[in-house]
């Protein structure tokens, strides 16, 4: 390496010891960048990578860092390397190349050397700054003393803080014509005038509001007690107290008044419900308001029994639970109409009766002879209707008709539940009523059982009179009660050759037809109603029989034939439309159903609106 080299990196070494450039800059140092450095000195024109790689490390690109002794950075680290210290010119000079890390690092060894008065050095020099800038701040520049210890460093640090001037600053201010900096502190007293002014107004202010509140606070207490001592409510000591603390003497006088009426209730309650042995004899304290309850009738609730517990008020708590029951018994005479029975003993049989009526249990034959005995008439008829309610809403569930509107057992609908309860047969006038009131419908339980009793009653019929007559109409019942299995047995065993009326035989093989169609044995079906019609050419029923068929094999339009031949013979064309609905309702699948209803859509939309409603998914 020649001595140019050599004395270049020493040069380095000299400018990162001194924070000149970035070690880290430095320690990937190559030859390289030594040579970039000596091209840029003598003025060679450096390529972008040149630039670069000067950039990287620390260096710049168009001023050459020149190691000469002529330079100012070179006689200054030399100085300072010999042991020098650095003078202010030196120090605005490497400020002003923005050497701050140099400045730092210098500052910090010589700092090591002496610490004491490198620091005083240091916090001299930040006053100083610290100085120049309130003098800027302050207009006060024309004082050209730039050590803090001036008489217009504390001056001005007091301005900063927004502290008031004694006389003797102002007048030192005055003497040296720092007229602008007397006028900013008299700005700055007028705001700080200003300022105070709106806070001692808002803390006024602040002062008379909550003083207002206090005032409208205490003459809402003063009105509530007021109200408590007029009503006679119970009067809390507290109250008192501060009745006296805040010298409302009238009132306190009155409130005294009424606390020795109620002291002196308190000692009669005590006295009447034996509780005499609980000393507190405050009006404040929680037996009061318990005896008072008792008093008026009220039922305790568990926390008043617990507190009697805990305070050993056994006898109380009996005569509570006395009272509770005399109440009890008071309240259902009342409800139950037999106020006119005085006795309120609770070992009457009254009561006994009134809570089993309550409970919704029957009272029994000798209790119902005791209340007749006793003219509580009202009280039996109340415990009959809560009964048959009772029995109602039962058969209205068992019969699944608990939506229906007339829930009182005066209904008609009661009595016809019952009657069919009783396995007894509805007359005439019932049928028309469950039908007027939309109740019997196919597979209803009430339809079932309608049907059901008018099968045993034909049934018995025909073992009674012999009547063949009876077996169709029996058979009838049971496929309308959903028993079609049942309808076949009847015709079972019968002797069809020795069958001579062919309109008995027509009504056999319909009603037998029809139960097979019911368990979709079709083909037996239609043998049945094509018997029936060579029995009894003229009888629509049959003819109705083998159109339901024919829909229920999906021959909509052979079906529609047959139906209306039954028509020509006197069937009632609402009976082809029952059929029908029996045939969309009862279809075997989604896809059957649609491809019925969609049929009678567009045959009759209007006749067959009702099909509509089976479109929808289920």
């Amino acid at each position: 390496m020649n001595n140019s080299s050599q004395t270049l990196r020493l040069w380095f070494d000299f400018l990162v010891k001194y924070k000149v450039i970035n070690p880290r800059s430095y320690d990937g140092m190559s030859c390289s960048l030594i040579g970039i450095l000596k091209r840029r000195d003598r003025g060679t024109r450096l390529n972008s990578r040149e630039i670069n790689t000067l950039k990287n490390s620390g260096f710049s690109v168009s001023s050459p860092q020149s190691y000469s002794s002529s330079n100012p950075l070179y006689q200054i680290l030399t100085k300072v390397e010999s042991g020098g210290e650095l003078s202010q010119v030196d120090i605005d000079w490497l400020t002003k190349e923005g050497l701050f890390d140099t400045i730092e690092f210098i500052e910090t060894e010589q700092e090591k050397k002496n610490p004491k008065k490198r620091q005083s050095e240091r916090i001299t020099r930040q006053q100083e700054a610290d100085f120049l800038k309130l003098k800027l701040k302050y207009k006060s520049t024309k004082h050209d003393n730039a050590s803090s210890s001036s008489p217009l460093y504390p001056i001005l640090l007091k301005l900063y803080g927004r502290e008031q001037l004694i006389s003797s600053e102002m007048e030192w201010l005055k003497n040296n014509q720092l007229f602008d900096t007397l006028e900013i502190y008299d700005k700055y007293q007028k705001i700080e005038l200003a300022i105070m002014a709106r806070k001692q107004e808002a803390e006024a202010k602040r002062i008379a509001l909550e003083q207002e509140f206090k005032e409208q606070i205490k003459a809402e207490k003063h009105d509530t007690i007021l109200k408590e001592i007029e009503t006679g409510k119970r009067l809390n000591t507290l109250d008192g107290q501060w009745l006296k603390k805040h010298k409302f003497l009238e009132t306190l006088v009155r409130f005294q008044e009424r606390e020795a009426v109620q002291r002196n209730e308190l000692s009669q309650l005590k006295d009447k419900y034996k509780a005499s042995k609980h000393q507190d004899l405050s009006t404040s304290n929680k037996l009061y308001k318990i005896l008072q309850k008792l008093e008026s009738k009220q039922k305790l609730i568990q926390v008043d029994i617990d507190w009697l517990k805990n305070q050993g008020l056994t006898d109380t708590i009996a005569i509570a639970e006395e009272l509770e029951q005399k109440n009890h018994f008071a309240a259902l005479k009342s409800k139950y109409h037999a106020t006119q029975y005085e006795d309120l003993s609770l070992s009457s049989l009254l009561y006994q009766i009134l809570k089993k009526i309550d409970s919704e249990k029957q009272p029994s034959d000798a209790e119902l002879n005791w209340l007749s005995q006793h003219s509580l008439n009202q009280v039996i008829e109340i415990a009959k209707e809560r009964e048959s309610q009772k029995h109602f809403t039962s058969l209205r569930a068992k019969y699944n008709v608990s939506d229906y509107k007339d829930k009182s057992p005066s209904s008609n609908l009661y009595l016809i539940l019952q009657k069919l309860d009783r396995q007894e047969r509805l007359e005439a006038t019932d049928v028309a009523w469950l039908t007027e009131n939309e109740l019997l419908y196919p597979n209803e339980k009430i339809t079932i059982e309608y049907h059901r009793i008018e099968a045993i009653f034909y049934e018995q019929e025909f073992q009674r009179t012999k009547n063949q007559w009876n077996l169709p109409s029996a058979s009838s019942h049971w496929r309308k009660a959903g028993e079609a299995q049942t309808a076949l047995k009847l015709t079972d065993d019968l002797d069809w050759d020795r069958i001579k009326d062919k309109k008995l035989k027509s009504a056999f093989l319909t009603t037998r037809g029809g139960a097979y169609r019911d368990i979709q044995q079709l083909n037996k079906a239609e043998k049945c109603a094509k018997g029936a019609i060579e029995c009894q050419p003229d009888s629509h029923h049959p003819y109705t029989l083998m159109g339901a068929i024919c829909y229920e094999r999906g021959q909509y339009l052979e079906g529609d034939s047959w139906f209306n031949e039954a028509i020509k013979r006197g069937a009632n064309p609402r009976d082809m439309d029952s059929e029908i609905k029996r045939v969309v309702r009862n279809a075997k699948n989604e896809n059957q159903r649609r491809e019925v209803v969609e049929y009678l859509l567009k045959k009759d939309p209007s006749r067959y609106a009702w099909a509509k409603a089976y479109l929808k998914k289920p």
